[in-house]
């Protein structure tokens, strides 16, 4: 990897770490439910991944994004569903945890 690429990858992923952690303490002053906290820290985070890949692909961006196939809607589907069902509780609930014991141990 040569050096601009570099500075690069460092200026990205201190851009998005920066962005992300924001975009939460922006959430939580909002007084609003959990759902709506994470819809806006879905959008949030949508919008720092679609600058990522603007910034990654230029003009094929949406070409790469409609290219994720089924997989990609399936990961998105989890994340959602992730989403809901842990925005009530720091500790997750019984059956995700039974689940996903494989993945992590709780």
């Amino acid at each position: 990897m040569n050096s601009d690429m570099r500075k690069l990858a460092i200026l990205l992923m201190i851009a998005s770490s920066v962005v992300i952690s924001f975009s939460g303490l922006i959430v939580r002053i909002l007084e609003v439910g959990p759902l709506v906290m994470n819809f806006y820290r879905g959008m949030f985070l949508m919008c720092a991944v679609m600058v990522l890949l603007v910034v990654r692909y230029r003009g094929a961006t949406i070409v790469r994004v409609i290219s994720v196939g089924w997989s990609g809607i399936i990961a998105g589907i989890m994340l959602a569903a992730a989403a809901r069902f842990c925005s009530h509780s720091p500790i997750l609930p019984w059956p995700i945890r039974y689940l996903s014991w494989p993945l992590f141990p709780s």
